[in-house]
């Protein structure tokens, strides 16, 4: 059945003549027209980078080399190149962005450099090209070659280079810093206030601190509310005058009369009602207010501020919470059925008016002077403080980057005449998520000035996917600039071809989105159609579009429609739904990676994610800004903050619970009630006594522990305790040598993090955490260098939970579902769209917040429970800002979607279209979509596994019957190529079905043994039938009488240490007493002290005997030759390294470089006491399958030709053997 009999609507008209001319026209005088400033406004879809990358080439190989060609001596391709690229200015939203525009246009100068047959790139034009095809191919190679002279940046790195070429024009320190990480102002501002707090104490100053506490605003609250205002851009000079005044107690007054006397008209009707309705409270405290203002004219003898002041005390009484109440529900359209038909026809209106009063009364209801004051001159105080100690220390945050860049160009006339001779084409991207400093910076540079000396400016935005308010993205400052820019000579065209979707999604976009886009200036644009350039390329059995509602059903079956329904329930069906219909697509061949699952926010997915792991369907999280709460990056952090304050006890704890130690919390109890704290504090040097004290108090913790169920389990805690201290005591001693790199390395290398996190759930992601974390950890040492600061870092960034992306795995092969939120899926597409949750309230209510703003060089802001007079206007535009973005972020959302787009919530079965601006969530827009209300009323009143086909084409059917419905089974590749008219297939005869019987039985055992296969093996393991102690550190135990596993292995851990910490650059004998010594520090941490005696005695016979064999010295003839001691080895496992199936590990003991040969050379230790040489045979034997993993190793990490070198160091008898792997 063809797919237009399935879902006629599915194909609309073609692009018409006029809108393809339109558009081609528009994308014509982009690559042509550098004459005067240009504004696009490219729908979704539309190919903007391409745009901007073929603007770039096209004035690059032509007017732009032109001119320098012709202002220039240069004739040189080579010379002429790098000054056209200069005065190319690119300014992205994102680094991303900015790494793929430079890409981009490198790839475009490529093709024109191999160009034949006149091929034109996309996005550029044939005429826009110098004249002869012969000219491209030079300009386009030296242009290609001097690349990195094209500036693509963000606005943040632009202001920067900006400030770094002028700093003494703002008296900035010419080698200012940026707090990237917002971990060093943090600090600035803790030091400032603790100064602040403790010079207040005790003065007559510390009533207003006082007053603070009282209002439930301590220390906490105060430093908190400085760090937002720093990020918001607020400077002391904002708050050096009272925002209070006779004038603006003036206005205040005004505007409460009219909305009185407004309201008051429009609820005459309400006069009927009976008088014990709710209706009354408003209607009297409405009559009662204008008579208390007739009575003040009357009088007409106090000032504004006085009569502001009475105003306020009778308006608290007036209207009280249930009158406030009352009137919001009139604001938001909901009225009883009395007050319905006394004002039918006028319930806008009377929405209108009470929105009116409630904006003119909310000052009088809300404002404190007096507080507003005490807290205005606080902050001021303290902010002038910070911003001294911030310029002291030469530090800048993000929106000073911002602001001084501002105020530079404003201020500095030269400095701006400079930048716009330097700059010859300023291009920039995503323009709608701009605000108002971003603009003026842009306005200075392209707007401003003799218009000879401007350089081109060519933006691109789409103020319909404005949605990053909450990054102070501002649609006013957008329509500001728009208008200027047509009013010095511009204009403002668009591209509405979309190259992503196909008509059918696009037409869906247009019945959803539409009706409720409505143009408001400066708050919300015009909706603009897209046209499809592709056709439909979806499953003929699909539709491109689908509603599945996902109400749960009662226990009769029937679906539970209301709006108090469970919300989780609805989600699990949501998710099963999602699960089951992406099982169907991979059955059907489609690629995990071109399906995406949409979120407006990601609080609350995990039941999603569950139910693709139930279906085996790999995700990838994006989006997850959790870095800093991840558990592989506080552990790390705690280890550090461990090794450079032994008093940090939290820190200590955590470092003991997690997996790198894996003390119990059982365990943990026991050792505070023994004073291990306190142990652990003076555990800095590795000597006998120090380590003794450890073990005896791990020992009395363990004696101490209470018996818990399934004890036995716990058993070893204690030996990892001992362990992590004698690892965290080096680590304490060697920040004092180490070089940064080496302490860093020695971290993990002493506590393998690296290992342990790789072989947990994710473990690529947690790889990729810790890397980062320790590269962070590596810059900050060598930043600052001292401890205070790092740990301060380190404290606020866990402590604060401070907003961070996760680092990824790089995944751009990974075959996954993708699990994104709206904002993360901004500048992508996929083939399958499923946009869930679409009933869930937003909650992120900006107008409810403490916030800053400055607008029009007015500030306004409200925080720490006061409020300027501006405030509550800004709050009730910031309530209307929110309701657009959320009709905006439904338009990004359903503009992902390449073939078909399904959307899922708990869709209303009485839609009742509520106004867009009252809305709370997508489906009370998607109410507004022609048709939904029948096609869902259907649904409602059909079986779960019930379809319906509105006129349009598109499918509804509820979660839950599609999550009930059975797909189709996966086929092999050679299936489908079956005829399905073999109705009689030939039998297998008795023979064929004993071997492929035999078969069978053989691929059972070989799974069951590849099942029993252990999860990671040590690459030491295959020696271990010749020796019994672990992990091929110490061999042959039990020649030695009375030794144990235990003393074994600690002499071999102590003589391998040894070995490794050798200092090779000194005196052979010197070092060798050293080390000799070391032992009785070393090993007693390692092993009970009941067998220390023996141990030592081993140790100590290895290391001499390793002297007077001469083993000794061939160990330091190597001093130059050494590449590596202890070299950790990690590898996929395969069936010539053992049976692991996670992973196999070992310790290279000794890396060298051979001088004579120039061979690798792997030397591994072996500490047998053998004295045959049929023992020594049968010892090799046993160790070759060990070397061989380590050859693999190495070879396969270095790229060797051939394979290295493998010998074993037998200790005892001296002996150095090569062992053909």
């Amino acid at each position: 059945m063809k797919q237009e009999q399935l879902f006629p609507g599915a194909t609309p008209a073609p692009l018409s003549r006029q809108e393809a001319e339109g558009d081609d026209q528009a994308r014509r005088i982009a690559v042509s027209d550098f004459s005067r400033p240009l504004l696009f406004e490219a729908g979704a879809g539309t190919g903007k980078t391409a745009t901007l990358v073929g603007r770039i080439v096209a004035w690059a190989m032509g007017p732009g080399w032109d001119e320098v060609e012709a202002k220039t001596e240069e004739r040189t391709h080579e010379r002429i190149a790098p000054l056209v690229l200069e005065g190319v200015s690119a300014i992205t939203f994102t680094e991303a962005a900015a790494a793929e525009m430079s890409t981009r246009v490198g790839q475009v100068l490529q093709d024109l450099e191999h160009a034949a047959d006149d091929h034109v790139p996309i996005g550029l034009e044939r005429g826009c090209l110098p004249g002869a095809q012969a000219d491209w191919s030079p300009r386009a190679r030296a242009l290609r070659s001097a690349l990195d002279r094209l500036t693509t940046c963000t606005i943040h790195a632009f202001c920067r280079r900006l400030l770094a070429a002028h700093p003494f024009e703002l008296g900035l320190d010419p080698y200012f810093e940026l707090d990237a990480r917002q971990t060093r102002v943090p600090l600035c501002v803790r030091e400032v206030l603790e100064e602040f707090f403790s010079e207040r104490w005790g003065r007559r100053e510390e009533s207003d601190l006082l007053e603070l506490a009282r209002r439930g605003f301590g220390p906490p609250e105060i430093e908190m509310a400085v760090l937002d205002l720093l990020k918001e851009g607020a400077r002391a000079v904002d708050f050096m005058t009272s925002p209070l005044n006779a004038e603006v107690y003036a206005e205040l007054n005004a505007k409460l009369v009219p909305s009185l006397t407004l309201l008051g008209r429009l609820a005459v009707p309400f006069a009927g009602v009976p008088s014990n309705q709710k209706t009354h409270l408003v209607l009297n405290a409405v009559n009662d207010s204008l008579a208390l203002v007739a009575a003040e004219t009357k009088q007409n003898k106090s000032g504004e501020k006085t009569r502001f002041a009475n105003r306020q005390r009778r308006l608290a009484e007036l209207f009280n919470r249930k009158t406030l109440d009352k009137l919001k529900l009139w604001r938001k359209g909901e009225l009883t059925k009395n007050e319905l038909k006394r004002v039918e026809g006028q319930e806008a209106q009377l929405a209108q008016a009470a929105e009116r009063l409630e904006a003119a009364l909310l000052p009088f209801l809300e404002l404190d002077p007096e507080h507003l004051e005490r807290v205005r001159a606080l902050v001021a105080e303290i902010l002038a403080r910070v911003e001294a100690r911030l310029r002291q220390r030469g530090l800048v945050t993000f929106s000073d980057l911002l602001r001084d860049a501002q105020r530079l160009l404003n201020e500095s006339p030269e400095v701006a005449a400079t930048e716009r001779k330097r700059i010859r084409q300023l291009l920039v991207d995503e323009f709608q998520d701009t605000d108002e400093s971003q603009c003026d910076i842009v306005r200075q540079l392209a707007l401003r000035g003799p218009e000879s000396e401007r350089p081109t400016l060519f933006c691109v935005g789409d103020p319909k996917q404005s949605i990053y308010s909450w990054r102070n993205a501002d649609l006013q400052a957008y329509d500001t600039f728009k208008r200027e820019l047509g009013q010095a000579g511009g204009e403002v065209l668009h591209l509405t071809r979309n190259f992503r979707s196909t008509p059918a999604i696009l037409e869906e976009v247009e019945r959803a989105v539409a009706p409720v886009m409505e143009r408001v200036v400066g708050v919300q644009p015009e909706f603009v159609p897209l046209q499809a350039h592709r056709s439909p390329t979806y499953a003929n059995d699909r539709a491109a579009i689908e509603f599945w509602p996902s109400w749960p059903l009662d226990e009769n079956g029937a679906f539970v429609t209301s709006p108090r329904s469970p919300v989780q329930a609805g989600y699990e069906a949501e998710a099963q739904a999602i699960a089951t219909d992406v099982a169907r697509l991979s059955a059907e061949g489609t690629a995990f990676r071109d399906v995406a699952l949409l979120f407006r926010s990601a609080t609350s997915v995990e039941v999603y994610l569950r139910a693709l792991r139930e279906h085996a369907i790999p995700y990838v999280v994006q989006s997850d800004r959790s870095y800093y709460r991840r558990r592989e990056v506080i552990d790390a952090g705690a280890l550090v903050r461990c090794a450079l304050d032994p008093t940090d006890q939290l820190a200590l704890v955590t470092l003991l619970r997690s997996p790198w130690v894996g003390v119990p919390d059982a365990a943990l109890f026991a050792m505070w009630s023994v004073g291990f704290p306190d142990v652990a504090a003076r555990a800095f040097r590795a000597d006998e006594e120090g380590f003794e004290e450890i073990k005896a108090t791990i020992d009395q913790a363990k004696q101490a522990l209470p018996h818990v169920p399934a004890g036995e389990k716990l058993d070893g805690w204690d030996e990892s305790a001992r362990a992590a201290m004698c690892a965290l005591a080096e680590l304490r001693t060697a920040f004092e040598s180490d070089t940064v790199d080496r302490w860093v390395e020695r971290i993990r290398s002493l506590f393998q993090p690296d290992a342990i996190e790789a072989a947990r759930f994710l473990g690529a992601f947690r790889l990729s955490n810790l890397e980062r974390f320790f590269r962070d950890l590596k810059n900050t040492l060598e930043e600052r260098g001292d401890v205070h600061s790092v740990l301060a870092s380190l404290r606020t960034s866990l402590g604060r939970g401070v907003e961070s992306e996760v680092t990824r795995p790089s995944d751009s092969g990974v075959d996954a579902v993708r699990v994104l939120t709206i904002h993360g899926s901004k500048g992508l597409e996929f083939a399958h769209i499923y946009f869930a949750q679409c009933n869930r309230v937003s909650l992120g209510d900006r107008s409810k917040k403490d916030f800053f703003e400055r607008r029009g060089g007015k500030v306004a802001y409200a925080f720490l429970g006061a409020k300027t007079p501006n405030a509550f206007a800004v709050r009730q535009r910031t309530t209307l800002a929110e309701a657009a973005e959320r009709v905006r972020l439904l338009y990004v959302a359903l503009t992902r979607a390449k073939e078909r787009l399904v959307l899922l919530g708990a869709f209303s079965a009485d839609p009742k279209g509520a106004a867009w601006r009252r809305v709370t969530n997508f489906t009370g827009l998607l109410e507004h979509r022609e048709g939904i209300d029948q096609a869902l009323s259907e649904v409602r009143m059909s079986p779960p596994d019930h379809s319906v086909v509105d006129p349009f084409g598109c499918l509804f059917r509820s979660a839950i019957g599609v999550a009930k419905t059975p797909g189709p089974a996966a086929k092999a590749p050679h299936e489908t190529a079956l005829s399905s008219a073999c109705a009689q297939p030939e039998l297998p005869t008795p023979t064929a079905i004993a071997v492929e019987l035999r078969a069978l039985r053989e691929q059972r055992e070989q799974a069951r043994l590849h099942q029993a296969r252990p999860f990671s093996t040590a690459a030491s393991d295959g020696g271990h039938d010749f020796n019994p102690a672990d992990a091929g550190l110490v061999e042959n135990a039990e020649e030695q009488a009375g030794s144990s596993r235990r003393v074994a292995r600690a002499v071999g851990v102590a003589v391998h240490r040894v070995l490794e910490l050798s200092d090779l650059t000194v005196n052979r004998a010197e070092e060798f007493e050293r080390r000799l010594e070391s032992l009785g520090g070393m090993l007693p941490c390692l092993v009970h002290v009941n067998d220390l005696p023996g141990a030592l005695e081993r140790a100590r016979a290895l290391l001499v005997g390793m002297r007077d064999n001469g083993l000794w010295d061939r160990f330091f003839d190597l001093q130059t030759d050494v590449v590596a001691r202890e070299l950790d080895v990690l590898l996929v496992p395969t069936l010539e390294l053992g049976e692991a199936t996670g992973y196999v590990s070992g310790n290279i003991d000794l890396l060298y470089r051979d001088s004579a040969s120039g061979e690798w050379v792997i030397a591994d230790y072996k500490s047998d006491f053998v004295d045959t040489e049929a023992e020594l045979e049968e010892r090799i034997a046993g160790y070759r399958a060990q070397g061989r993993t380590y050859v693999k190793a190495l070879r396969g990490a270095l790229q060797l030709p051939d394979d290295p070198r493998f010998e074993l160091w037998f200790l005892h008898p001296g002996r150095v053997v090569v062992v053909p792997t």
